[in-house]
């Protein structure tokens, strides 16, 4: 699952098309997902991933996700992480970027497809 879910988010944020992020996350119209910063979640992934390539103008260098926990529960898996992603600007600035994660996949065939989830870089969660 863990590879499911590195496979998922560094094919769709490095790759210029929505069906890659289809058939990478498995993701449907039914797929939720709550990126916190924004007021409310969102069934679509398209529009957010498209704004993070153009509106915010950065490219992927690299991700790395480190799991905290994976529970396993029959057909579904659900898992907490922390990530760090490190993004490059169209300048050549470098910037990394800390979050923390929980996602629900479900098992299909023989793989994961990406149900929902929630996130929230980690500056959100600082206390003072």
């Amino acid at each position: 699952m863990i590879d499911a879910i590195e496979n998922c988010w560094s094919r769709a944020i490095a790759d210029k098309s929505m069906q890659v992020l289809k058939e990478a996350c498995g993701s449907t119209e039914a797929t939720t997902y709550w990126w916190t910063p924004q007021t409310t979640p969102f069934r679509q992934l398209s529009p957010w991933v498209e704004g993070i390539r153009t509106a915010w103008n950065r490219k992927l260098i690299s991700q790395d996700l480190r799991p905290i926990r994976v529970h396993l529960d029959g057909e579904f898996g659900f898992i907490y992480f922390h990530g760090i992603r490190i993004w490059e600007s169209a300048n050549g600035m470098r910037e990394t970027e800390s979050w923390r994660g929980f996602e629900v996949w479900k098992r299909v065939g023989g793989g994961w497809s990406f149900v929902g989830g929630t996130g929230t870089p980690d500056s959100l969660n600082q206390v003072g």
